[in-house]
């Protein structure tokens, strides 16, 4: 881990892990996908029972079933992104953890991608037509070249 002075930020690298430190995080996250795992056999056999009762054409069934979905996916999702996040070994993404309100948990693990331009380019600049970049701090020493670049607009 590596703390930016006068933040509530901390940068952490794969092969930095102190084992004291990322051992109890490795068991809450395996207890947390534990957990997450059985919500998910649950939620199937739930989703099972519900369809051999067969009444298909109940509007509120559907849209019971559907919201079993949506709850499958999104624990799917949070799933591969504790992981992705915790395991921080893709080198072309930062991870960092922040201080947030004790209500909210007291901490959050993030990550980010070290450049967005191929991103961008592909969710946004192949999809309009003109794109607008507005800031104060668009130019580095009157040059856009550093901005470009971090943005894949070459």
């Amino acid at each position: 881990l590596e703390a930016r002075p006068g933040t509530e930020c901390v940068r952490f690298y794969a092969e930095r892990k102190r084992p004291a430190v990322w051992e109890p995080l490795i068991a809450a996250k395996t207890e947390m996908l534990a957990m997450f795992g059985a919500i998910l056999r649950g939620i199937d056999a739930l989703e099972d029972d519900l369809q051999q009762v067969g009444a298909d054409g109940i509007d509120s069934q559907r849209d019971f079933l559907r919201d079993l979905v949506v709850v499958r996916e999104g624990l799917r999702e949070i799933s591969g992104n504790v992981e992705f996040v915790l395991d921080a070994s893709d080198a072309n993404h930062v991870y960092w953890v922040q201080r947030t309100a004790p209500k909210r948990g007291g901490a959050e693990a993030w990550a980010a991608p070290r450049s967005v331009g191929a991103l961008l380019h592909d969710q946004v600049y192949e999809r309009k037509d003109t794109v607008v970049f507005c800031s104060a701090t668009l130019a580095v020493r009157g040059s856009f070249a550093f901005l470009s670049k971090r943005l894949g607009l070459g």
